[in-house]
């Protein structure tokens, strides 16, 4: 996964590319075959988490909060809550292999579960 993640963090246009077609294939399963030339360019900038063990965990720039000033005025536990329980609606983590919507990890459905219907 090394090689992987040295890749997608020196080709940034390619990684945004990956990254939006990797949205695309998991929202649209079970609709259609999505052809990687026919994923729609979105202007979003995908970046690594810059958080000490978050390198390899993805989200693009529509849920940073980077450009949110800084309030010295927190306590510590004031500053330990927002920190921790930030909101992040969509992550890759190329880590674990995970792909994370709302929190939730996103997973097919058993072929027990599919067939059971």
């Amino acid at each position: 996964r090394l090689k992987l993640l040295n890749w997608l963090q020196s080709n940034p246009i390619g990684c945004d590319q990956i990254m939006e077609w990797i949205v695309q294939l998991i929202v649209s399963l079970g609709s259609k075959q999505v052809d990687k030339d026919e994923v729609i360019s979105h202007t979003r900038h995908w970046q690594s988490i810059q958080r000490e063990g978050c390198v390899g965990r993805w989200i693009p720039d529509t849920e940073r909060s980077d450009n949110v000033p800084v309030d010295y005025n927190l306590t510590y536990a004031e500053w330990m809550l927002k920190v921790t329980t930030q909101v992040v609606m969509l992550e890759i983590n190329t880590q674990i292999g995970e792909f994370t919507l709302k929190k939730h990890p996103v997973q097919l459905l058993s072929n027990k579960i599919i067939h059971s219907s």
